[in-house]
């Protein structure tokens, strides 16, 4: 932004530098009238009046090429500003897809957690029914339950699986974009 800023302050110089190249045009051609007047007196005068005029044309011309080369600079800064904002936004996607990410591996371990205390209660469900041949029925129900409660919780372990699978490629996509963002960014270097 800076440097546009100061391009933008050297094309107004320039500006200026080409309105003294005309206006010293105009001297130019006023001294070479007058020097036209004089007839013979004058011919040295309207020798450093041709000069003049000429060192006028040539501000005036050096003048437009800076003039071209602070457009060329204002361009350039322009899409690297684009480009650098385009960067921006991968770098928030990606930011929002590894806290996806994050979210998804805390509800996949409190899944496991889930499934390792079922894991713990059908053994202990299991050492009664050892130690109590009588309540085998009732035990048979927990175990069921039990069970029950496991595949419910593998179920939803597979849900976030697929939801982390999913956040992958999107996070992958992310990158791909961020890469060619960046090989455009040093391309136009």
């Amino acid at each position: 932004g800076r440097l546009g800023v100061a391009a933008g302050e050297i094309n107004d110089v320039s500006q200026v530098i080409q309105d003294i190249a005309d206006m010293t045009n105009l001297l130019a051609l006023n001294a070479t009238i007058e020097a036209a007047r004089a007839g013979e007196a004058g011919k040295g005068f309207a020798v450093v009046a041709t000069e003049v005029k000429d060192l006028a044309e040539q501000t005036s011309q050096a003048t437009e090429q800076i003039i071209e080369r602070i457009e060329g600079i204002q361009s350039a800064s322009s899409e690297a500003v684009d480009v650098v904002a385009r960067i921006d936004d991968v770098i928030r996607k990606v930011r929002d897809e590894s806290d996806q990410i994050a979210a998804t591996v805390n509800v996949q371990e409190t899944t496991t957690r889930q499934i390792n205390e079922q894991i713990c209660q059908a053994a202990s469900v299991g050492e009664m029914v050892a130690s109590n041949v009588s309540q085998t029925a009732l035990a048979s129900r927990e175990i069921a339950r039990s069970i029950s409660q496991v595949d419910a919780a593998a179920k939803s372990t597979a849900v976030v699986a697929s939801e982390t699978r999913a956040a992958g490629s999107e996070l992958m996509e992310l990158s791909q974009e961020l890469n060619e963002a960046l090989a455009v960014f040093q391309t136009e270097d």
